[in-house]
This record gives C-alpha cells, sequence and structure tokens, in this order.
C-alpha cells in the first residue's frame, strides 16, 4: 500500500502500542527499505509507567511498547498527543479527546489495560466535513 503512493507517508498515526496497532510500523521503521515517514503522532503512553505495571490484557505484553520505545525515543519526528490539544495535520484540524494520561491511570480499571484506555480518540475536521476516530 505504501508503494503504491510513492514509499512516502506525510503522518504515521499510532492509537497505542499494542503489537496489532504498532506491529507494521516497528518493522517499517526498524527497516524502512526506501519508505519515508515525515511525522509520527501517538498516544503519549506513559513507557516507564507500562513498563512497571506490565501490560497483562490479551497477552500481548510490554514488547511491542518496547520496540516502539527503542526506535523512537529521541526522534524529533515523533510527537506524544495530549487530551484535549488541537492540531493541523496535513491540512485538517485535529482535536484529541483520549490519550494516555493521568486520567486513563486513575480510571483504568481491574483488566489494568492501560494502553487500550489510552488510545486515541481524534476528530479530523476540514472545511466542510468532519469524522471521528474512536481509540479503539
Amino acid at each position: 500500500m505504501i508503494a503504491q503512493h510513492g514509499n512516502h507517508v506525510d503522518a504515521w498515526i499510532i492509537s497505542h502500542t499494542h503489537s496489532d496497532h504498532v506491529g507494521a510500523f516497528n518493522e517499517i521503521y526498524a527497516n524502512p527499505q526506501g519508505i519515508t515517514i515525515d511525522m509520527i503522532y501517538d498516544n503519549g503512553t506513559d513507557y516507564d509507567f507500562v513498563m512497571e505495571k506490565g501490560e497483562p490484557y490479551d497477552g500481548q505484553g510490554t514488547a511491542p511498547l518496547h520496540t516502539y520505545h527503542e526506535l523512537t525515543k529521541n526522534d524529533p519526528k515523533v510527537v506524544h498527543l495530549k487530551r484535549d490539544e488541537r492540531l493541523d495535520i496535513c491540512g485538517l484540524d485535529v482535536q484529541v479527546f483520549n490519550s494516555f494520561d493521568d486520567i486513563v491511570k486513575a480510571n483504568v480499571g481491574e483488566q489494568c489495560d492501560y494502553q487500550n484506555n489510552g488510545s486515541l480518540c481524534l476528530r479530523f475536521t476540514n472545511v466542510q466535513d468532519s469524522f471521528c476516530i474512536p481509540g479503539i
């Protein structure tokens, strides 16, 4: 799919770092093979917090988060989105309804599903239309 669009990605948005949401990114970013990515937007997962607490939900563990963290920890292309933030991504007004923050930490529940609960929920608006991508 990326090759069909000139091996160029303007903005890669990572809702959270479970393997089914960040796995392809991790593989591509580790070995881009000519793919360029201009900006990376993520949910701002508190790496140290999740590594300390663990990630018991659905057996995925913390490996995808660790890989993502190692690949991007000092990368100036990475923007950690915050709840209630508004910004421009590729000419679209983006409003952040949910991200990983203290509200998630305080309300995570018995499952300790920090990453899913901290998934990005975004609303994209252009001049005429808007759409919401729920944190899933």
